[in-house]
């Protein structure tokens, strides 16, 4: 049996005939070369459900993988913008030529080896090698407006969330891309064995999907556990020990010290040698160091690490604001952020 489906939808896999057909616009920059050129030229991407990486292990359709959440990738060449290339400048957006196609939604209440299943007709994006790929799905107006806006403001080498100059020089890429590219990285150094990488890879899917569900949340007002556009630019992390990576850290570093007393301000936080005293009458007791830094602490969505906007309002959340189990969601992210 070829065809399985889930919400009234086909489930895709690799064993079916299914593609996505001629996303556009994937506007690249194209020959000839200067001065005559480089030309800007939209060019139509075409994935196969044929050419699926990263399927199920143990669940299969017509004996072979599915397609599933975040994990699940189509890679086929050509994708259908060969003719630009690279050291032209590729994409206008990602600046890259022959990415990944990746869904970009799933079932969520059906699911293999705990992850959502991909359908035939979920949306997708295509060119995948930096943020946020080159051919957005169809997202309501006022979502594809911030994600523009973080476009254009690469574009500048400004920052989309602050308006000012950028935080990192590194490439940019989405959440997800970013999260796994340090999963791998550490794996790389740790020399970890295939199981120890699925582990930790698995563990950040289900940390993604505790954040965008936030079950059990009971915070009181408006609360983010994840960066929204324009503030959700991650950058790729320059070598350890790196003049570049030092120099990115302490700028960052500078900037929120800078800001971060304003910004309790702004979010009702009395003056330290004030709050401190006014909480342990709360309690009766003293408080320790660490218990008084995490009532004061802010949370940055898109990490520092990351090159996030240090001084973003978008990017920042009183962490104190935020209820216990959403508390423990934004904790965990520490585990992934080393």
């Amino acid at each position: 049996m070829s065809k399985v489906y889930a919400n009234s939808m086909e489930i895709a896999a690799k064993a079916q005939a299914g593609k996505s057909v001629a996303a556009v616009p994937d506007v690249c920059l194209s020959p000839p070369a200067a001065p005559a050129g480089p030309v800007p030229v939209p060019y139509a991407n075409t994935s196969h459900a044929r050419d699926m990486k990263g399927g199920s292990k143990r669940v299969k359709i017509g004996g072979k993988p599915v397609m599933l959440a975040d994990q699940s990738y189509y890679a086929t060449k050509p994708l259908g913008n060969e003719a630009a290339t690279k050291p032209l400048g590729g994409s206008l957006l990602t600046h890259t030529i022959t990415g990944k196609t990746y869904f970009g939604a799933w079932s969520t209440d059906v699911m293999f080896e705990s992850l959502g299943v991909c359908r035939h007709l979920d949306l997708t994006t295509s060119n995948h090698a930096s943020y946020p790929g080159s051919t957005p799905p169809w997202l309501n107006t006022a979502t594809l407006d911030m994600v523009k806006a973080a476009e254009k403001a690469i574009a500048k080498n400004l920052c989309g969330c602050c308006k000012k100059p950028k935080h990192a020089t590194g490439e940019p890429m989405s959440r997800d891309e970013w999260y796994e590219a340090e999963i791998e990285a550490r794996a790389t150094a740790g020399n970890w064995s295939p199981y120890q990488r699925y582990v930790e890879k698995q563990a950040y899917r289900a940390l993604i999907r505790d954040a965008m569900t936030r079950q059990g949340c009971a915070c009181v007002g408006k609360t983010k556990v994840l960066p929204n556009p324009p503030c959700d630019v991650f950058y790729a992390r320059h070598p350890k020990g790196s003049t570049e990576r030092d120099t990115q850290r302490k700028d960052i570093k500078d900037s929120w010290d800078g800001f971060r007393a304003r910004y309790q301000f702004q979010q009702g936080l009395p003056a330290p040698e004030f709050h401190r005293p006014q909480l342990e009458r709360q309690l009766g007791r003293p408080l320790s160091d660490s218990e008084f830094n995490q009532a004061r602490k802010s949370n940055h969505l898109t990490p520092k690490t990351a090159g996030g906007c240090p001084t973003g309002k978008n990017n920042l959340q009183l962490n104190a604001k935020l209820c216990h189990a959403c508390q423990n969601i934004d904790a965990r992210f520490n585990r992934f952020q080393t």
